[in-house]
Parts: structure tokens; sequence; C-alpha cells
């Protein structure tokens, strides 16, 4: 979820490694908190990956790049997601 709206789906698993990455001291993904037992929690980015659409782009940017430089991400192509 970015700005309220969903943007799409990932496992849990993918999203645990994402909110696991913190690029210069800044985690950019977060999950939100269960409200009750029946809310799964939602994957969005964190207050640092900041409120424009360039600092989000930039934040995300370095953890797929994290992820691509550590062998989670192959094919790498150099094009924005």
């Amino acid at each position: 979820v970015v700005d309220g709206k969903n943007i799409g789906k990932v496992t849990p698993k993918v999203a645990q490694r994402l909110c696991s990455i913190a690029t210069q001291s800044s985690f950019i993904f977060e999950l939100s908190q269960n409200i009750d037992a029946s809310t799964k929690p939602i994957l969005t980015l964190a207050d640092d990956a900041g409120t424009t659409s360039e600092s989000r782009t930039q934040a995300v940017a370095s953890v797929m790049e994290h992820l691509r430089d550590n062998g989670y991400i192959t094919g790498w192509r150099d094009e924005m997601y």
C-alpha cells in the first residue's frame, strides 16, 4: 500500500525480506501492525522512503539493488519497476 492505494501483492516471505533491508541506516519497507487476529499485515513504504515520487523511487531502487547484489534478484535489466 502506498498513499492508501493497493499497488500489488507479495508473499509473506518476500515482505519479510523487504522489511529486513536497511539502506543508509533506514528501513524503506514496513509491515503494518495487525489490528486484530483476522487482519493480515500490510506491506507499505516507511516514512524514511520520503513523500515524493523521486525519493520513493530512489529508496525502492536501493532495496532492489541490495537484493540484486545479494543474489535474490537475477536477470537484472536496469529497468524501473
